[in-house]
């Protein structure tokens, strides 16, 4: 406390924080971040005059910078970015310093609680705080058009993640095993693999920190007596998964653990990790393995699994959702970007037309970009420069209409 009571007198007097615009102003504005690059936008366009304080240090917010910005002014708003957080703190000092100045934000309906701020939605802001604008910014009518016109693209995994055949499996297991998707809670971690949330696989129920898949499946293997999955990745198992791993053994706790090994740590930029056996400048490092690891915790029940071959890795799945006690399942394919990087890519499927019929089940099954619907010819092709050759289309394909090269020479 002493600490963060000298680091707040410090950043009173911090060149990074900073008053400007009209020295009378009697409307002040409050702001940190990136929403200080939207103020800056939009005060042109606004018929006021406004003092605008600048924060680059909101914690511990700077309360002797604050309440002197405060003295003089009719009323504030404070412009933040995610929670409100710094719109409370100021609300907070103002107060135990006596100050009767009404303060504006997000709590007050003046800017939305969810979603992005926009400088649209913080010029609406301020002329709703002068008296200019009455209701809430309303997208502009040739906005609402475009949105409803231009086709949905949610975020997608990549064409060939290794992540797309490892939910695949996983959720082929479950309808299998007549559980559902919706009778067995499947957590996700930090990673790419979050996009499995996302239609059409809509397989994670959770993603909240790391190694929280772990813990929270260890948790609802109590509470709801039944097996619990797991998701996490392998530089998230090894950064903060194994003592929850370690957890469920000793407690044998009911979990399916699925470690989606892609040997990187792809969602930040493919930096190594302990799996990797090497390090960012290329020296190499002895190389911990999983399954050796996972066997020393004293899990029985070990499987390692390419995610490319979906019945193997849906039986595996199947197999290990039978076991009593923690179970684990690596599912290990390295992340296909760095072999498309290293010219690594193998052959291609195609779609033979006259097996196509149209129904979409490679796409609404896999949500690979590289699968494009023709509605004028009503079959499925491949877009070439996309498709990495992966195979999860060609095992998901009811019809038998995608194969590759190779297997249509030999006459499959």
């Amino acid at each position: 406390n002493e600490t963060l009571a000298k680091i707040e007198e410090e950043f009173n007097s911090m060149p990074f924080n900073w008053t400007e615009g009209k020295e009378d102003a009697k409307i002040g504005i409050i702001v940190e971040g990136a929403p200080y690059n939207y103020v800056k936008e939009v005060l042109p366009e606004v018929n006021a005059e406004f003092r605008v304080l600048k924060l680059s240090t909101p914690h511990p917010l700077p309360r002797k910078l604050v309440v002197e910005f405060l003295k003089g002014l009719d009323y504030a708003i404070v412009v933040d970015e995610g929670a409100p957080f710094l719109e409370e703190e100021v609300k907070v000092a103002a107060y135990e310093a006596g100050l009767n100045v009404p303060i504006y934000g997000k709590r007050t309906g003046h800017l939305p609680l969810e979603g992005e701020l926009t400088p649209s939605l913080v010029k609406n802001a301020l002329l709703r705080l002068i008296g200019e604008a009455e209701e809430a910014y309303e997208k502009p009518e040739e906005i609402k058009l475009a949105e409803s016109l231009a086709p949905k693209r949610p975020p997608v995994m990549c064409p060939g993640c290794p992540h797309r055949g490892s939910y695949r499996a996983a959720l082929d297991a479950l309808r299998d095993l007549k559980l559902g998707r919706y009778k067995v809670p499947i957590h996700g971690d930090i990673g790419c693999y979050a996009l499995s949330l996302l239609p059409p696989l809509e397989a994670i129920w959770t993603e909240f920190v790391m190694g929280a898949s772990i813990s929270l499946a260890n948790g609802q293997s109590i509470v709801m007596d039944k097996k619990i999955i797991a998701t996490i990745g392998d530089s998230t198992f090894f950064h903060n998964g194994i003592p929850p791993l370690i957890d469920a053994v000793y407690k044998n706790l009911n979990v399916l653990v699925m470690i989606l090994d892609n040997r990187t740590t792809a969602m930040t930029g493919h930096q190594p990790h302990p799996g990797t056996g090497g390090s960012e400048t290329g020296r190499k490092f002895n190389e911990i393995d999983i399954e050796a690891l996972v066997k020393a915790l004293g899990v029985k029940y070990v499987k390692t699994v390419d995610p490319y071959n979906l019945k193997e890795t849906r039986e595996a799945i199947e197999e290990a959702m039978k076991v009593e006690g923690p179970a684990v399942v690596i599912a290990r394919r390295e992340c296909v970007i760095p072999v498309i990087r290293r010219g690594e890519i193998g052959e291609k499927p195609i779609v033979v037309e006259d097996r196509c019929t149209g129904c979409k089940a490679c796409i609404l099954l896999t949500g690979c970009p590289a699968l494009i619907y023709d509605p004028e010819t009503n079959k499925v092709r491949i877009d070439e420069l996309l498709c990495t050759g992966c195979g999860v289309c060609n095992q998901t394909c009811p019809f038998d209409a995608i194969k590759f090269p190779s297997e249509l020479k030999r006459g499959a």
